[in-house]
């Protein structure tokens, strides 16, 4: 029997994989602060870029994923 395996399982089960929509709500409020509270006060372009992009993606995805859920758990 591989441990690491049965390990992972418990820790995946722990966590309530997949998260519910409350849990990836707050996840995600905690991440968008990080983020911004570590953002540069003067971005250069390539920043500004970068961010505009993650922030266009998590928009499209995060909206996809918690619409999902809500409908899911109903």
């Amino acid at each position: 029997t591989d441990h690491g395996t049965d390990h992972n399982m418990d820790h995946k089960e722990a966590l309530e994989c997949p998260p519910n929509s409350e849990q990836i709500g707050r996840s995600t409020w905690n991440f968008l602060h990080t983020m911004a509270a570590y953002y540069p006060s003067k971005p250069s372009t390539s920043e500004q870029s970068l961010m505009r992009s993650f922030l266009d993606g998590l928009g499209e995805f995060y909206l996809v994923v918690t619409a999902g859920l809500i409908f899911e758990n109903k």
